[in-house]
């Protein structure tokens, strides 16, 4: 609020004149005093213990200066003994005999409280102008009046949220594919037991970037008793949403919260990717391509289970994909995925990345191989059951050869050293001959 400023008043003292109707706070400071009165306006006429109110406050400036308040407090009877009270700062000056708006502010009742009649205080931090001193602090001052507030007895139930916690929690982003649960604390400050309370998540119809998954059955709670409901939803797709939290009382709704949703995506950056046979190499049907990602989390949250995942065409077959991984915020790891192609041509297909089994539209990427024919001979061997025919003959024949060649070498070897000839008719004989077999000559 805008603070007005004056030039100090020139003024005589006057007396203070006290009428029946007109309570104010009145001091002498110097040449001039400061005095007042705050006219306070409830909302109710009575409560309930554990409700909640708000106050309404006037104040008038009694006195002959200027008062530059700056908080207003409220106590009530209760919270005397412990010295607390509510509060609200304010900015505000009020000229001499002013009336203005001083403040609007929330109150609570104790759960606890005893019904029946009590009062309430009011008080103001302020300073005033003094004639010669300039401005002087007054500190705390509370007025002589006091003030009625009825507390009515509670005798039907009646609820209240206390907290809530959330996972994942402030600050931390809400990703596609992740999980969010949100428990709501909730105390019965009514007299009697709540019956099938629960709560329920109200998504607007049409939208699909939430969906729930589970949420606590309805359960009773007593009188002056605290329970815990959960609500636990999956993000689909990015985008911002606000659904409704609606509490029920026995089937009936009897409060409802916004709840509003923000889902997006993690902040990935693909590093680097390398492929094999590598671009520009020849690929023919048959042969596997290996694709690896290195993957960098440039967001402020972690990613929790990153995947990738091609969608092949008739043609190809994925053989494997990498295991899910986790990344911490500027964390690198990688991903990788296997892909036989079976038949010659073009073939497109694309490369989703998903998280916990849901889609990041915005990491969508095209693939294209182009498969060669097989030379024949490579057609052969391609082949697994001609291929391996051919090589287990090729070893067969090597192998006896071998055996047939080691086998000889040493009888033809010693089969030429032992030839001579018949000294009759010149035929050639072995050296064990007795007789030549030609003419019958007896050698020895």
């Amino acid at each position: 609020m805008l603070i007005k400023r004056r030039n100090s008043y020139l003024l005589p003292l006057f007396l203070i004149i006290l009428t029946s109707n007109v309570s104010f706070i009145t001091e002498s400071y110097g040449y001039l005093s400061f005095a007042w009165r705050i006219e306070p306006t409830l909302d109710h006429t009575e409560y309930s213990p554990g409700a909640e109110g708000t106050i309404d406050q006037n104040v008038v400036n009694t006195g002959m200066t200027i008062l530059h308040i700056h908080q207003t407090i409220v106590m009530f009877d209760w919270q005397k003994p412990t010295g607390k009270w509510w509060s609200f700062d304010v900015d505000i000056e009020v000229d001499p005999s002013q009336r203005v708006h001083l403040a609007k502010f929330a109150f609570e009742i104790p759960d606890d409280v005893t019904p029946g009649k009590h009062i309430y205080e009011v008080g103001l931090r302020h300073r005033h102008l003094g004639l010669r001193e300039g401005w002087q602090d007054d500190g705390l001052q509370w007025s002589t009046l006091t003030y009625e507030i009825f507390i009515s007895e509670q005798k039907e139930a009646k609820l209240r949220f206390l907290n809530v916690s959330q996972t994942p929690i402030q600050g931390e982003a809400f990703y596609v594919g992740d999980m969010s649960t949100v428990s709501y604390r909730l105390k019965n400050i009514g007299g009697a037991v709540a019956k099938q309370v629960k709560l329920e998540l109200e998504i607007p119809p049409g939208e699909r970037m939430i969906s729930l998954v589970q949420s606590t059955s309805p359960k009773d709670l007593d009188p002056k008793s605290v329970n815990e409901w959960t609500i636990q939803i999956l993000g689909e797709k990015p985008g911002n949403i606000t659904a409704k939290i609606q509490l029920y009382l026995s089937e009936n709704i009897i409060d409802e919260k916004d709840f509003p949703v923000i889902v997006s995506e993690p902040y990935l950056e693909i590093v680097s990717k390398n492929q094999t046979p590598g671009e520009g190499e020849p690929v023919y049907p048959g042969d596997i391509l290996i694709v690896k990602y290195i993957m960098q989390n440039k967001g402020s949250s972690p990613v929790k289970n990153l995947t990738v995942l091609p969608k092949v065409p008739e043609g190809m077959t994925l053989i494997e994909t990498s295991k899910p991984i986790m990344m911490e915020p500027e964390e690198t790891k990688s991903l990788s995925f296997k892909i036989r192609v079976d038949r010659s041509g073009e073939h497109s297909f694309e490369i989703l990345f998903l998280n916990s089994g849901k889609e990041l539209p915005s990491y969508r990427a095209p693939g294209i191989v182009l498969v060669s024919e097989n030379p024949m001979w490579m057609q052969i061997f391609k082949q697994t059951n001609y291929g391996l025919l051919v090589i287990i003959l090729i070893i067969a024949v090597i192998a006896i050869l071998l055996i047939i060649l080691s086998r000889r070498r040493p009888a033809d070897i010693t089969a030429s050293k032992e030839l001579e000839f018949c000294s009759r008719c010149g035929t050639q004989i072995l050296t064990n001959d007795a007789f030549c077999q030609n003419c019958g000559n007896k050698l020895h």
